[in-house]
């Protein structure tokens, strides 16, 4: 299992949090000594992308930051009359 999870951080195509809670996951299960997961969860953090992380809210914050812009219009069209 270690050797599987450590090609896959090598890659560099995961999402850093769902990565870290399989490798606490297979630790706690057994498949992982303390050591290996030490390892693991010290490469799969120095090998992070962070657009594999923040993609999903950074399209958010897009989002979130577009329906402002539309509320503050309105809302100067209201209070202008």
């Amino acid at each position: 299992m270690y050797s599987i999870i450590k090609d896959i951080i090598t890659k560099g195509n995961y999402e850093l949090m769902d990565m870290l809670n399989k490798i606490n996951k297979l630790w706690v299960e057994g498949y992982l000594t303390e050591e290996e997961r030490d390892e693991l969860v010290n490469l799969a953090r120095s090998n992070a992308i962070p657009d594999n992380s923040y993609t999903k809210n950074t399209q958010q914050i897009a989002n979130l930051w577009e329906y402002c812009q539309q509320l503050d219009i309105r809302l100067s069209q209201l209070e202008n009359g």
